[in-house]
């Protein structure tokens, strides 16, 4: 890679061998001067298509928390057999460079989402657990634990599907989900609101877990009954949106699995049904 410009003492941006621009990260490649060449071996990771904004994260994060990112997501891509975006460990770095400023001026995080992910997302939020020890490792910064649930959201909503049919037949299945949650319900769900957007992550995730044949398994059955009775819409949407899996994936879903879909379905009409009053 060819120097063009050097950003910080371990940031430069460079010319691959295609002519392309790229950034490239490693201890000291920043004292390269241009038009040098910079030794693969000395390259800990490159960027495509950077933004100015990406540029002026890259500049003010400290190598350490560079170093510390760029192993998580290796990690995560290996033990999670993953794809992640490409803007994943910028992303990351820049949100554990703030949650270490957050530490050091000693405010905490409330993480009220952290066992909702932890009971649904228990792979991710293993990977996120495993990434404070890194953290700890490459900064000397014990994050509080309430922050793996924050981290974990970077592996969850970055991870690239596999297929293109497989996106398509998530993006049917939560269209087709939402029709029926909006007819059992009689309303209107706000595309554009947080809980929506849990909602198909949830999906999302679902597919990708029943998928590779694994679901989630616990002891919650008698939880499963009593809100089968409490909320027996949800119930119903729930057993709806089952079908689909079914008649779809030929995908029979667990009670587990159930009780999670009503959950959610519960939390999303909940507020829509509340706004809907206040109007």
């Amino acid at each position: 890679m060819q120097v063009i410009k050097n950003i910080n003492n371990n940031v430069s941006l460079c010319l691959d061998s295609t002519g392309r621009e790229v950034i490239a990260f490693g201890k000291g490649v920043g004292f390269i001067r241009p038009p040098q060449i910079i030794p693969l071996s000395k390259v800990e990771r490159t960027f495509y298509n950077i933004t100015e904004i990406d540029f002026e994260i890259i500049k003010n994060i400290p190598v350490a928390i560079m170093k510390a990112s760029i192993r998580i997501v290796d990690e995560v891509e290996s033990n999670l057999n993953t794809t992640l975006m490409s803007t994943t460990t910028l992303a990351l770095a820049d949100h554990i460079n703030f949650a270490i400023k957050r530490a050091n001026e000693s405010m905490t995080l409330d993480m009220t989402l952290q066992e909702d992910i932890n009971q649904i997302y228990r792979d991710e939020m293993k990977q996120a657990y495993l990434a404070l020890d890194i953290i700890y490792e490459e900064t000397g910064v014990r994050l509080d634990k309430k922050e793996a649930g924050t981290i974990a959201l970077h592996f969850i909503n970055n991870q690239i599907e596999e297929k293109d049919n497989q996106q398509n037949i998530s993006e049917d299945i939560i269209q087709e989900s939402i029709a029926i949650i909006e007819k059992e319900f009689k309303l209107d769900i706000d595309r554009e609101s947080f809980n929506y957007s849990r909602f198909v992550t949830h999906i999302h995730y679902l597919l990708r877990r029943t998928l590779k044949n694994k679901q989630i398994q616990s002891e919650n059955r008698v939880l499963f009954k009593k809100l089968k009775q409490e909320y027996p819409i949800a119930y119903k949407c729930a057993l709806e949106i089952s079908s689909l899996f079914n008649g779809k994936l030929k995908i029979e879903l667990n009670d587990e699995e159930n009780l999670y879909l009503m959950l959610h379905i519960n939390r999303l009409c909940s507020r829509d049904m509340q706004m809907n009053k206040e109007i």
